[in-house]
Formats: structure tokens, C-alpha cells, sequence
């Protein structure tokens, strides 16, 4: 009778660690979304770049919206977070720029087409 209560307290923690790894990894995926809160509130780990809805944290590039991705004329960005579609916190996400795509049509979602011409490529929704 011990094994198996053992057994079953050894299968308890691996439900538990796997709960708890899981929640992890959700929880990082959107902590995400908090790398502009913190350029906001001045983080030092975060530079800001020269505009202030384009900041950086480590490798990611990070616009507050949809319409800073639109504006942004440098081309040294092939993917980058948007904190949020028209407001921040809501509709955002990861995006990569496909630069062999110059004719899809931005739709507002999943295709973003920069203000650049001639056109550099598609930000894709990741």
C-alpha cells in the first residue's frame, strides 16, 4: 500500500510541476505586452530608440501600435511586438516582415504594409 501512495503523491507533483510550467511559459508569452509598460515607466534594462512609440528591449523591437509598424521607415527590423492594434494592450502581437511579398493588401490583422516606396515587404501576424 505505501508504493502505490507513493506512486500516486510521485504522480501528483508531476501533474503539479507540469501545471506550474505551464503557467510559466503563459506567463511569458504575455509578459511580452509589458516590454512597452516598462519603456513607459522609464525601465533602465529598456533604450529607446528615436521615437517614442519604437522601444527595445535586448533583440526585440517594440511599437505601441499598428500605426507606428505602418510609419516606421527603418528597415532594420525583420521582427519585431506591437503592444496593441489602436490602443495599447488590445490586439496586438509578434510580427515578421516577409520581404518577398510586395503585393498583398494590408488588411488591418494578419497583413500590415509599411509607408515606405517603393514598398520593402508584408508584416506578417506570427
Amino acid at each position: 500500500m505505501k508504493k502505490q501512495d507513493q506512486q500516486q503523491e510521485s504522480k501528483k507533483r508531476d501533474e503539479e510541476d507540469s501545471g506550474i510550467k505551464l503557467e510559466r511559459r503563459r506567463m511569458m508569452l504575455a509578459g511580452a505586452g509589458l516590454f512597452t509598460a516598462g519603456c513607459m515607466l522609464g525601465d533602465a534594462s529598456l533604450s529607446s530608440t528615436a521615437s517614442a512609440s519604437v522601444s527595445s528591449a535586448g533583440n526585440v523591437t517594440i511599437f505601441d501600435l499598428i500605426a507606428d509598424l505602418r510609419a516606421n521607415t527603418d528597415s532594420g527590423y525583420s521582427f519585431v511586438y506591437v503592444a496593441g492594434h489602436s490602443q495599447l494592450g488590445m490586439g496586438g502581437g509578434w510580427f515578421i516582415l516577409d520581404t518577398s511579398d510586395t503585393i498583398t493588401a494590408d488588411d488591418g490583422g494578419l497583413n500590415i504594409v509599411d509607408s515606405q516606396s517603393p514598398r520593402t515587404g508584408t508584416w506578417r501576424r506570427v
